[in-house]
């Protein structure tokens, strides 16, 4: 395995294990990610991004009777 040091600016694992030829274009996949991770971890996100998702508490202590009483469940005065 391979150590990354300081001097490390960005590493490619090539998994074809093919040789890549000067001058071919080569893709990076950052995979099924949220936009808060892209965010927090490269530093950019996707509009419209199909993983994207919302974080929010539910609340567990609050008994409910009907349907109109679903919206004692998500806690607005919560803070991140």
């Amino acid at each position: 395995m391979n150590k990354h040091t300081s001097e490390t600016s960005f590493c490619l694992i090539n998994k074809n294990r093919r040789t890549i030829e000067a001058g071919e274009q080569v893709f990076y996949c950052y995979g099924n990610r949220t936009n808060k991770f892209l965010l927090i971890n490269y530093g950019f996100c996707f509009p419209g991004n199909a993983y994207d998702s919302l974080e929010f508490p539910v609340r567990l202590d609050v008994e409910i009777e009907g349907e109109q009483d679903i919206h004692k469940l998500v806690d607005l005065d919560w803070k991140c």
